[in-house]
């Protein structure tokens, strides 16, 4: 019952998915098989899921812009975006 009792809010909130306004048709259809690809919808309801129980979450995304994790973005660097990994407040 306690896993309902979390599992649905989080289900509602992203099972319609996400709608890009004012983008063109081809580039909406790319981003849109990335996200599938990435599990984004998945990832932010787990996020949601944890947040929820244990009072926060973060959805940490890997970038790969040439560099190593520890150092900031470079943003003109960006290449894709590899993963999408969901961490509760607890977690180190």
């Amino acid at each position: 019952m306690g896993r309902r009792i979390v599992d649905l809010p989080a289900m509602e909130m992203t099972r319609a998915g996400v709608d890009f306004e004012e983008m063109d048709e081809k580039l909406e259809d790319a981003v849109i098989a990335k996200f599938d690809d990435l599990a984004v919808m998945h990832h932010m309801a787990d996020a949601l899921r944890w947040a929820d129980v244990f009072g926060g979450s973060i959805i940490v995304i890997g970038i790969n812009d040439g560099l190593q994790l520890d150092q900031p973005l470079n943003e003109s660097g960006i290449k894709s975006v590899e993963f999408l990994r969901v961490y509760d407040r607890y977690q180190t």
